[in-house]
């Protein structure tokens, strides 16, 4: 029999020789439907079915019929708003045969004894009805299964949540955000647990789910994170074609950034397998390598540093099968498979994407594509040495700019990054005395001019490498070389190289294999001095 509301049932009983006439009349909307603060709601809910459905009888019981001389009052039955319960025996007063029952609030009916003292009676029931609400409140814990503390501030997540959630949807909070999530989600094996007792429609805006683990708690993006895994999760649901395009833009690519550590943290293998394989691809394209930012580089390092470092946990579960996909468990809905993708969750990435990220990024630190202090943080971070070494070396160069304008009678303060600590300051003036005393020395002594095959040994060292030394002290003096920063070492060389380069008396005067190889030495030492930049900069011993 299905229920509605306003349904009617009316029936005649008898007992000790009174004869009682019941009407019942089915009433909706005044208890919530839900299972939240009803007792043992686990064990009463059927399936798809709330605890409490919301129905409430309403019992008119009336003494219709008597014993003709007097006898002692027999004991009546009354009932609760629940079908089926009994409530305590009382007394029938003769006076008053017409039953009159009170509703105290959303969750309590009670026969009201006299007309005068409903009143009271009623402020007593709330009273008692608001110290029990408080002290369950109290106890009640924070996974899923109790009211949500304090629901004022929390709102829902503008992208999706999107219309009413149904009994196919879990209402999940994360932080002061409610998300919508299909229960699908919940069928992928992972950490994501809708806990003991789950049954269609437990979880809603007045009783969330609350994650246990403390990635939720401790992270404060995880927002994003969590809105971000929604997005693609919908997205392949819903549009298969759009979701193997992804990324089509930078900022798609900071979601499967975000998306790769999140299912990192709540090993949802097929996930960050999808995200793995998106992320190497993207490392790939020097297009979006050219247009990140420094925050979206630095999350590729984080990420590639993850996949380097599989979970610890994930070690200790058996090994996945040759093709990894969406298992779910048994439903009626057809079952999830994600593309045929590699099982790499469980060991470290063949393809380690740091070296190349860390290598692009340093070109556009040098050619001042982008800032260096991010890098710096980051290279020091992740033992990035490559990246260190030309983040110091081109911050060390752009600090000339942050400096008060010179003044010959006033000492020289200098201003450093603010975002930069002491350590890290103290090996950018480290770096600056060791570069500059490189340069002194170097400059003071001519490279060794290498013999070409085609000279003979008395004509390279009384011609070719005369001219050489000769050539080499008028080029360092020449005012392009001193217009440059002492600590300019990358700049000082190949300024060098250029000026011999076209210096008419060694163009004439050394034979040209010789003047080629010592133009190619020169190189060969600018190349070994950017390659151990990062020598300069290890700080003082």
């Amino acid at each position: 029999m299905n229920l509605t509301d306003g349904m009617q049932f009316s029936g005649t009983t008898s007992w000790a020789n009174y004869t009682y006439h019941t009407d019942i009349s089915l009433v909706y909307g005044i208890l919530p439907n839900t299972s939240d603060a009803i007792n043992h709601n686990w064990t009463v809910a059927a399936e798809g079915i709330n605890a409490s459905d919301g129905m409430l009888a309403v019992f008119n019981v009336q003494v219709v019929g008597e014993p003709a001389k007097s006898s002692p009052v027999p004991p009546t039955k009354f009932f609760s708003s629940v079908i089926g319960a009994e409530m305590p025996h009382k007394p029938t007063r003769p006076s008053n045969p017409q039953r009159r029952f009170v509703i105290g609030d959303d969750a309590t009916v009670y026969e009201a004894r006299d007309h005068w003292h409903e009143s009271s009676s009623s402020e007593s029931h709330r009273r008692k009805r608001k110290r029990e609400d408080d002290e369950r409140s109290d106890q009640e814990g924070g996974y899923g299964g109790g009211r949500a503390q304090d629901l004022s501030p929390f709102v829902r997540d503008a992208e999706t949540y999107i219309g009413e959630a149904t009994l196919n949807d879990i209402v999940v909070l994360v932080q002061k955000t409610l998300f919508k999530v299909p229960i699908e989600l919940f069928q992928v094996k992972s950490n994501l647990d809708l806990g003991k007792g789950y049954f269609a429609g437990k979880y809603t805006d007045e009783c969330p789910l609350l994650f246990k683990l403390q990635v939720f708690t401790r992270d404060k993006e995880m927002v994003d994170k969590f809105r971000s895994l929604l997005w693609a999760f919908k997205l392949y649901t819903s549009d298969p074609n759009r979701f193997e395009s992804i990324p089509q833009d930078p900022f798609e690519v900071d979601r499967i950034l975000d998306i790769a550590k999140l299912t990192y943290e709540v090993e949802l293998e097929p996930l960050y397998a999808w995200a793995q394989q998106k992320i190497i691809q993207v490392t790939q394209n020097d297009i979006y390598m050219e247009a990140f930012s420094s925050s979206t580089l630095r999350k590729l390092v984080e990420v590639g540093d993850l996949f380097n470092n599989p979970p610890k946990r994930a070690s200790s579960k058996p090994p996945s099968s040759s093709t990894s996909s969406f298992t779910t468990r048994s439903t009626s809905r057809s079952s999830l498979a994600l593309p045929s993708i590699p099982p790499i969750f469980t060991t470290p990435c063949s393809i380690n994407i740091i070296p190349s990220i860390a290598h692009k990024w340093a070109l556009r630190i040098q050619h001042k594509r982008a800032p260096p202090v991010p890098a710096i943080q980051v290279s020091e971070e992740y033992g990035l040495l490559e990246l260190k070494g030309i983040a110091y070396y081109v911050h060390l160069q752009d600090m000339g700019d942050m400096q008060s304008p010179h003044d010959m009678s006033v000492a020289s303060q200098v201003r450093t990054d603010p975002k930069l600590d002491k350590p890290q300051v103290l090996r950018l003036f480290a770096g600056h005395f060791s570069l500059v005393s490189f340069w002194e020395r170097f400059r003071r002594a001519p490279l060794e001019l290498p013999r070409a095959g085609g000279c003979t040994p008395d004509e390279h060292q009384v011609k070719c490498c005369s001219v050489w030394s000769r050539r080499w002290g008028s080029a360092i003096g020449w005012s392009r070389i001193m217009s440059y920063n002492s600590a300019d070492a990358l700049g000082l060389l190949a300024c060098l190289k250029d000026q011999l380069a076209g210096d008419e008396q060694l163009r004439d005067n050394v034979h040209p294999e010789c003047r080629e190889a010592g133009l190619g030495l020169l190189e060969r030492k600018r190349r070994e001095v950017e390659v151990n930049l990062v020598s300069h900069f290890s700080g003082c011993i």
